[in-house]
């Protein structure tokens, strides 16, 4: 997921960037130079529906957050 600010910037922290599947935190990667946030899987999810959340605070003090939902068959 692409996370940029034009204007201010993101700090590179566990304090400005979040991010959670099916509500519970997990662990990222932010890469700056890129700007995108990701994170792995230890193992395949099951079949059902799920959720990830990502947000994000600028150097500015703005929050953005985004939910994607889906289903694996």
């Amino acid at each position: 997921m692409s996370a940029k600010d034009k204007l201010s910037d993101i700090d590179a922290n566990e304090k400005t960037i979040g991010m959670t599947l099916n509500a519970s935190p997990v662990r990222f990667a932010y890469q700056p130079v890129k700007k995108e946030v990701s994170f792995s899987l230890d193992e395949p999810l099951e079949i059902g529906k799920h959720s990830y959340s990502v947000w994000v605070h600028d150097k500015a003090g703005n929050r953005t957050e985004r939910t994607v939902n889906f289903t694996i068959n």
